[in-house]
């Protein structure tokens, strides 16, 4: 029996890890891939409208992978809760990969199924509003970063380096 929470415990942390690296990775190639059109930018070159579609790519990407890992997490409580209402859980591997392929409303929709649902989407709405800032205002920032530079290139009034 606690052998089947450890792997649920275990199989839920690599996932939150997962979630943290993406955002890592997200942020520092954002951050590199700004800093290099900035630096183009200055030179007088318009080859930075060139890079901006893969920032607004990043951007996009960034909230949309972020909000679907997030209810990643999610699952895994619903099974550590199942586990303790008594409720069979089966392979949490299985499950999870079936879990893959849904709809973020398939996923709403399963995770309201779960004993205390309701309770577990409630605190989840009330927490995205305090990781609002990394998952939506932040790439958010990166996009009006983006619009910013390439209005100015295209004014060709581009930055000056310090």
């Amino acid at each position: 029996m606690k052998n089947e929470y450890a792997e649920i415990i275990a199989f839920g942390s690599t996932q939150t890890a997962l979630i943290q690296s993406y955002r890592n990775i997200f942020l520092t190639c954002q951050s590199i891939l700004f800093a290099v059109a900035a630096f183009i930018a200055s030179e007088g070159s318009p080859v930075t409208v060139l890079l901006s579609p893969i920032g607004v790519f990043l951007s996009v990407s960034w909230i949309l992978i972020d909000r679907h890992r997030g209810l990643d997490e999610l699952f895994f409580d619903c099974q550590l809760l199942k586990k303790e209402k008594g409720i069979e859980v089966s392979n949490v591997y299985n499950a999870y990969y079936d879990w893959g392929a849904l709809t973020l409303k398939g996923k709403k929709d399963k995770i309201s199924e779960c004993p205390r649902g309701e309770d577990i989407l409630r605190v989840y709405g009330k927490l995205m509003s305090t990781k609002g800032v990394i998952r939506t205002l932040l790439p958010s920032l990166f996009l009006l970063l983006w619009a910013i530079l390439v209005y100015l290139v295209l004014l060709n009034k581009s930055p000056k380096p310090c």
